[in-house]
Order: C-alpha cells, then sequence, then structure tokens
C-alpha cells in the first residue's frame, strides 16, 4: 500500500478542470495573478511578430464598454513607441447589443450598449471598431486585411461566436506560427468544455494548428477560493493564453 498522499485540491478551480491542469501541457506553465498581467504576457507575445511585421494584427472580440480595449490599446502604443514601430492599429469587434444566445448564467441580450459603441474609445486613434454579428463583420475584415494576426483577446464567452471568428481567421490563413491568443472564459465556470475551449480545440483540428498554453490567471495560493467579490478574483480565474507553434 503506498503512503504518498494524494494531491490537494486547489480550492479555486472546478474539479472538471483539474485533469487539463495536472496535465503535462500544463507542467510549466506560469500562473499569473492577475487577468491585466495575463494580458500583458499575451500582449508580449504578440508584439514579438509585430517587431518583424509592423503589419501584424491586434484583435479583440467582445468589447462591451471597451475597458480592455482601451487597455490592450494604451499597451499596445507604449511598446511600439519603446521599439521604435509605428503606431499599429487595434481592432475590436462587438454587436454592442449583447449575447446573441444565452451563456452561463447570463440571457440573450445580456451585455446590451444599445447598440452604441464606448464613450470612451472615441477620438482613440489606435482603436477601430467593427460594429455588427462576426459572421458579418470579421468576413469582410479578412477579405481587406491579409496580415497575420499577431494577438487576439477572446471574450466572446459563446462557444457560437468563438467558433465563427476563429474559422473565419484560419479559412483566411490569418492565424499562424506566433499568434498569441488570451481567451478570457476557456475554463473553470459550469459548461466550460461547450465554450470557448471547444471552440478552439474544433477548429485547431479542422485547420491543423498546434498550441500551447503559456500561462493562466491563478492566485499564488492553491488555498484561495473563488470570491467574485474580491477585485483579484472576480472574473473566476478564468482565463488562458496559448500561443501557436
Amino acid at each position: 500500500m503506498s503512503n504518498a498522499a494524494a494531491p490537494k485540491v486547489p480550492a479555486w478551480i472546478q474539479s472538471s478542470c483539474l485533469v487539463k491542469l495536472r496535465s503535462p501541457l500544463f507542467a510549466n506553465v506560469r500562473r499569473v495573478r492577475t487577468r491585466r498581467g495575463l494580458l500583458n504576457i499575451g500582449m508580449d507575445e504578440g508584439f514579438r511578430m509585430a517587431r518583424s511585421n509592423p503589419q501584424a494584427e491586434f484583435l479583440e472580440f467582445g468589447v462591451f464598454k471597451g475597458v480592455d480595449l482601451e487597455f490592450l490599446s494604451k499597451a499596445l502604443s507604449k511598446r511600439c513607441a519603446a521599439s521604435g514601430v509605428a503606431p499599429i492599429l487595434f481592432h475590436g469587434f462587438d454587436s454592442f447589443v449583447g449575447l446573441p444566445s444565452g451563456w452561463n448564467s447570463y440571457d440573450a441580450g445580456h451585455f446590451d450598449c444599445g447598440g452604441a459603441t464606448p464613450a470612451r474609445l472615441e477620438g482613440n486613434p489606435n482603436v477601430v471598431l467593427h460594429k455588427g454579428w462576426f459572421d458579418d463583420t470579421v468576413k469582410i475584415f479578412v477579405e481587406d486585411n491579409a496580415s497575420p494576426v499577431a494577438f487576439i483577446h477572446a471574450d466572446a464567452d459563446l462557444y457560437s461566436s468563438t467558433k465563427c471568428f476563429l474559422t473565419e481567421l484560419c479559412a483566411a490563413n490569418k492565424i499562424t506560427k506566433g499568434t498569441c491568443l488570451v481567451f478570457d472564459e476557456y475554463w473553470n465556470y459550469d459548461g466550460w468544455e461547450e465554450g470557448e475551449a471547444r471552440a478552439f480545440d474544433e477548429v485547431s483540428a479542422e485547420f491543423g494548428l498546434s498550441s500551447r498554453p503559456i500561462a493562466y490567471h491563478a492566485p499564488p495560493d492553491d488555498s484561495i477560493a473563488l470570491d467574485s467579490r474580491s477585485a483579484a478574483n472576480q472574473y473566476g480565474y478564468k482565463s488562458v493564453a496559448f500561443i501557436i507553434q
């Protein structure tokens, strides 16, 4: 009989995620204490491509009120200025009328902005907004923009929406080696297996993408439990960053 103690179950993550978390794929993946810290890691990876190809694109799917896009566009501008690279546009995609169907505990229409684009992004010369459903806007975008994608902030929540934009980008050969994707709701909520994670798995299989996780949002201590009232983990430790190999 073995006296080895069973591995402790982290308090911050659902049991349904443990097989993946404990797999060799995640063995040496960086844990990041803040969601913004994870986005910055993703931006660093994406900017590697931009330094060698200034036409490489930076995209966000799911803009809502523009808080993340404002942060990301400023982060990109700072990297460009520090590296002597000409300013690069950050493209944001959203219908601004909410979710097209229910997701998690939210009904269809949640995150509705009344069709209005975020006031905080008005006058930002480094942001371009593409208003409408992804199956319309992304199709037009890939027809007009042939450059590879350096960075994607995937915050569309739904399987269907995520599958839509990933498929359009892959069909146009825009997701390539070095592309970094940060999925905002990759895991760690009820039904996560049928959300962004499933969409990424299916598109990867369809288009032959190989990827590896490079970082994920997690507390510094496994004993820390989820608490939506805490500013540190109000997003629920759902985010994971991947890079295409």
